[in-house]
């Protein structure tokens, strides 16, 4: 019975207490018993890691508050846009489109009879060849145009000229001849 009537003086509500206390603060659970607002939180202490992706959505940023350096480079199409919200000038001058078309004309320096003739149109300074064609003139309809394109040889996508290549007709005479090649010179943007 001694053991028991120890035990009995030692249990006491202070000690309960202690031990309920010791249990809790070694399982690791908390409570907060207050409510943290926008107010609570330091300036610029949260940053995009600590936010979940797709946690923050269009109504919940400020109107006009994000610029082209908070948008991933590509990751807006045309459908993420209102129509009529970006104008000519908005765009990059190479996305602006074709300004100050004009056709470059050009003849073969040769006349007469020969198996075959070219002329390249060139563009002026500033301008790119989008297209180009030619006549022939003089020929008894045994002359052909066998190649339009722009010159070979010529690097890149966008061209300064357009070649013309025509050639008589295998064993015809073309007669008297030339080609008046064309280009269809433009501005980009």
């Amino acid at each position: 019975m001694r053991i028991l009537t120890a035990l009995r003086a030692t249990l006491t509500p202070a000690f309960a207490v202690a031990c309920l206390a010791l249990a809790v603060g070694l399982s690791g659970t908390a409570y907060a018993a207050v409510k943290v607002g926008a107010t609570d939180i330091k300036r610029d202490a949260v940053r995009a890691k600590h936010i979940k992706a797709g946690a923050v959505r269009a109504d919940e940023v400020r109107d006009g508050s994000l610029t082209g350096l908070d948008i991933q480079d590509g990751s807006l199409s045309g459908a993420d846009l209102q129509d009529r919200t970006v104008g000519r000038d908005d765009l990059a001058p190479s996305a602006r489109g074709i300004t100050d078309a004009e056709l470059v004309w050009r003849t073969s320096s040769a006349t007469g009879s020969e198996p075959s003739k070219s002329v390249t149109a060139q563009c002026p300074d500033g301008k790119v060849a989008i297209s180009g064609g030619a006549i022939i003139n003089g020929s008894d309809n045994n002359v052909y145009i066998t190649e339009s394109s722009p010159p070979s040889g010529a690097a890149g996508p966008l061209q300064q000229g357009w070649f013309i290549l025509a050639q008589e007709e295998e064993g015809t005479d073309g007669g008297n001849w030339d080609i008046r090649g064309f280009a269809v010179c433009v501005s980009l943007g």
